[in-house]
């Protein structure tokens, strides 16, 4: 992860906890662009979703990113939002 995913994940966990957050299209926009670097860097890109458990013909030309995005957003920010926000509060990143 680069500096600047770990500012927009910190920012974006702070002004959840301060109940500040109003741009979701933004931090799904960044997620999606993390998550795609990922499955290139994984070698799962130029394979069809459904390796991983997802509907569609490619990641591209399905819906099937947007639902990766939306469980990666769940699981790995909001499942962990209390430990992330601890965490921002302690060390100014997360």
């Amino acid at each position: 992860m680069s500096i600047k995913d770990e500012t927009v994940f910190s920012d974006h966990v702070r002004e959840l906890h301060e109940g500040t957050f109003e741009n979701e299209q933004a931090i799904l926009k960044h997620l999606h662009a993390v998550v795609r670097r990922r499955l290139k860097a994984i070698g799962q890109w130029n394979l069809p979703p459904k390796y991983l458990g997802y509907d569609g013909e490619s990641w591209e030309q399905s819906g099937a990113m947007d639902d990766l995005v939306q469980d990666a957003y769940l699981v790995c920010i909001l499942k962990r939002l209390p430990r992330l926000t601890e965490q921002v509060e302690k060390t100014g990143t997360c």
